[in-house]
């Protein structure tokens, strides 16, 4: 009987681990004022503050559903390696950014570029106000992962595919659709990935399975009639068949807020839109950290609102862009 008793313990499925027992020593930790138990990530965000990676803001709050910064993504890591870890900061090589001096993170900045874990936006720039889709967040914390022990993920070949299949198979993502996303990043998520990056750093091992990022779909607006559309991953615009601009859904930079008057086409970005008047003017409006808002004079025919960029075409055909573009030959500078 005790053989059998035995067999059927073995053979039964291990208990799945409670976030709130097994993800870190919360005893006497206050929850930050605008976090609620049962909030994405809240344990996560809780399990930061208790090992110093976040203060919060002044209001006693954490924000967890605003956009990530890159200042804010440097802090966390650089506190993550220097603090937590007890890692000293290389001091070589240096950047040569020449946006970070104002910045609250510029040290953090410097630290994580020191360690090979950022290249910036470009070779003078690192752009701490921008904001972070998923998919950078993802590789980011592979490389300090790379860093604080090295060989734990994989990244050659395709990095960002490597470094989602790596960060799923550690429990710090919940799938690899998530971590490849490039969908914008909220203060959240970036705690969920940092305690599970801190989890395996500190030989702690698998952490808890992590909780997947709640899905936002900006509400079909109404029953107008409409000409054209076009949707962000958190928001959307069209052009109705009088030629008005109506955009709806999520509004943190006035990316919603289409001025009035009569549009031919257009675009939603990543926190910013534009659009073509019906006089061929180019109109953007929305988050302008990186000048993508500031569209050139011309007479254009076509437009796409990007990330930090927006591009269009002008009536004789030539392609104009504005707002830092891109690498070009497919490098990434994240």
């Amino acid at each position: 009987m005790l053989a059998v008793v035995a067999a059927l313990v073995a053979a039964a499925p291990a208990a799945a681990q409670d976030p709130a027992t097994e993800l870190c020593d919360r005893a006497g930790v206050e929850q930050f004022s605008d976090v609620a138990e049962g909030d994405y990530g809240a344990a996560y965000i809780l399990c930061a503050r208790a090992l110093g990676l976040t203060k919060g803001t002044a209001a006693g709050g954490f924000e967890p559903d605003a956009k990530l910064s890159r200042a804010q993504m440097a802090a966390f890591l650089a506190r993550l390696w220097r603090d937590t870890l007890g890692r000293a900061c290389p001091t070589e090589p240096a950047h040569t950014f020449t946006d970070t001096a104002s910045s609250f993170a510029e040290d953090d900045i410097a630290c994580i570029y020191a360690l090979g874990i950022t290249k910036g936006t470009t070779a003078s720039t690192f752009s701490p106000t921008g904001e972070l889709d998923t998919a950078a967040v993802t590789r980011f914390t592979a490389r300090l992962l790379n860093k604080a022990a090295p060989g734990t993920c994989d990244l050659t070949g395709d990095e960002l595919a490597a470094a989602a299949g790596c960060l799923t198979g550690l429990n710090i993502a919940p799938d690899t659709t998530e971590a490849a996303a490039y969908d914008p990043t909220p203060r959240a998520q970036m705690a969920v990935y940092l305690i599970g990056a801190w989890h395996h750093a500190t030989g702690r091992g698998q952490p808890p399975e992590p909780p997947t990022k709640p899905a936002k779909s900006p509400p079909l607006k109404d029953t107008a009639k409409y000409a054209a559309i076009s949707a962000d991953g958190e928001h959307l615009c069209a052009i109705t068949t009088a030629g008005d601009a109506v955009c709806w859904g999520y509004n943190d930079h006035g990316q919603v807020d289409a001025p009035a008057g009569k549009y031919a086409a257009i675009s939603a970005g990543w926190g910013h839109s534009c659009a073509i008047t019906t006089a061929g003017d180019a109109v953007c409006w929305g988050d302008n950290w990186a000048g993508q808002v500031d569209a050139p004079a011309g007479k254009y025919a076509a437009i796409s609102a990007g990330g930090s960029h927006s591009c269009a075409i002008t009536t004789a055909g030539d392609a104009v862009c504005w707002g830092p573009v891109p690498a070009p030959d497919g490098v990434t500078l994240v």
